[in-house]
């Protein structure tokens, strides 16, 4: 949602339609700086070396997990 409304989708088919439409209405809002803040540290967390929803991604080919959220931490981020 931060992303979105900074411009940055990320990818948009049928199943992001209803928050798209909801960012597309809400344009003017400005993402607070702090809640930007925020959500980089929880996906800094979920990254990291005591995540264990990282570990089970990595007991398989994580990697592609790993891109899919640092490209959002990017988006986010600017």
């Amino acid at each position: 949602m931060l992303a979105r409304l900074a411009g940055r989708p990320g990818y948009q088919n049928a199943y992001t339609e209803s928050v798209d439409d909801w960012v597309a209405a809400h344009a003017d809002l400005a993402v607070p700086p702090a809640l930007v803040a925020r959500a980089t540290a929880v996906i800094d967390r979920v990254l990291g070396e005591r995540s264990e929803l990282a570990e089970l991604w990595d007991e398989g080919d994580g990697a592609p997990w790993r891109a899919t959220v640092d490209d959002l931490r990017r988006r986010v981020t600017g």
